[in-house]
């Protein structure tokens, strides 16, 4: 029998509709619902609409994370959740039938295009490379990454882990067991609080009992992304 899947889409106001309309297009008549959420700078509080598709205009808070959260509560529980950035391009529509047979078991509860292999390494291996960046987090107070992501984590009820190892945020998809388990994501509001919750995510759905993965053995097997290389090691040169 075919699994139920739902797809969420975020999208920022600024940069328009073309990629937006681009993917809802590839989506349409693969999936069994799609829902759109939008992040206005100028917006200040959410509200609804139904063209078609059920789209949610909100703050601009959390970026796609708080975006894709936002929808949780408006998608139907007996579905798998499928969200993508629009700046993903669909490019195997087989998709559906290769995350239904990787959540057939139960224990896989999140699958990703592409994992973030720089950060499979214990926390306190993290700490001593290249990757724990100092920052400053107010006018008087400087953090390095790790301690600041651990910080975060603890605030929100999540544990870290044994290491970093994570699913990059452009494109999600949950099985219905977990996405009703999560209920809603951890989101911040500055570019490094986002990383955090970006971690966590794949931290709380091992939490809550459930394994994450990639899609494939190979990154962006089925879906791409306009700012990544294909092989998943870093973003496109400008």
């Amino acid at each position: 029998m075919r699994s139920k899947f739902t797809a969420v889409v975020s999208n920022y106001a600024p940069r328009g509709r073309k990629d937006l309309n681009r993917l809802v297009s590839q989506l349409e008549g693969l999936v069994d619902r799609i829902l759109i959420v939008i992040n206005d700078d100028s917006c200040t509080k959410s509200t609804l609409q139904n063209n078609g598709h059920l789209t949610i205009k909100r703050p601009n808070i959390g970026m796609n994370i708080g975006a894709w959260s936002e929808a949780i509560q408006f998608c139907d529980i007996d579905s798998n959740v499928i969200f993508l950035q629009d700046e993903c391009t669909l490019i195997d529509s087989r998709f559906i039938e290769s995350y239904t047979q990787k959540f057939a078991g139960g224990k896989v509860g999140m699958i990703g295009e592409s994992l973030n292999l720089k950060w499979n390494l214990p926390w306190e291996k993290i700490r001593e490379s290249s990757l724990n960046y100092t920052f400053p987090v107010s006018n008087t107070n400087i953090e390095n990454r790790v301690d600041f992501y651990l910080s975060r984590f603890r605030a929100w009820g999540i544990q870290p882990g044994l290491n970093g190892l994570h699913l990059r945020s452009l494109v999600w998809a949950f099985s219905s067991n977990a996405i009703q388990s999560i209920k809603n994501f951890p989101f911040g509001s500055t570019k490094e609080e986002c990383i955090a919750a970006e971690i966590a995510v794949s931290k709380l759905v091992n939490q809550l009992g459930f394994e994450f993965d990639q899609s494939s053995q190979k990154p962006f097997a089925f879906f791409e992304h306009s700012e990544w290389e294909k092989h998943g090691f870093h973003k496109k040169l400008s």
